[in-house]
């Protein structure tokens, strides 16, 4: 199995169209695990009291960590690189049709 997270990123706008067309296939979207600096997160499928202002950036962690030196994320990045190019064929995944929808203009 393979665990990954995508975030999403537009308008509201364009958040609100992206909620309702997931709510019609019944798929939900989440908090994510981290934003880029200075992204502000929303969620259309999150419940908002009309109203009340809800900040839901404290539901995720920013991408940015101070503790993290420039070298550590080198070096990790040049890890994920190498990886690109090994090609485990033992690894079999199942196709779906899940993702298999239209995308928005």
């Amino acid at each position: 199995m393979i665990e990954i997270s995508i975030n999403l990123y537009g308008t509201q706008i364009l958040a609100t169209k992206v909620g309702v067309s997931l709510t019609q296939e019944r798929r939900f979207l989440q908090h994510p695990d981290v934003v880029d600096p200075g992204v502000g997160y929303d969620n259309p499928h999150y419940f908002k009291t009309p109203g009340l202002t809800v900040d839901l950036n404290k539901c995720a962690k920013s991408c940015h960590d101070e503790s993290i030196s420039k070298e550590a994320i080198s070096s990790e990045v040049g890890k994920i690189m190498d990886s690109l190019s090994a090609v485990d064929s033992d690894i079999c995944i199942p196709t779906t049709d899940v993702l298999l929808t239209s995308l928005l203009r």
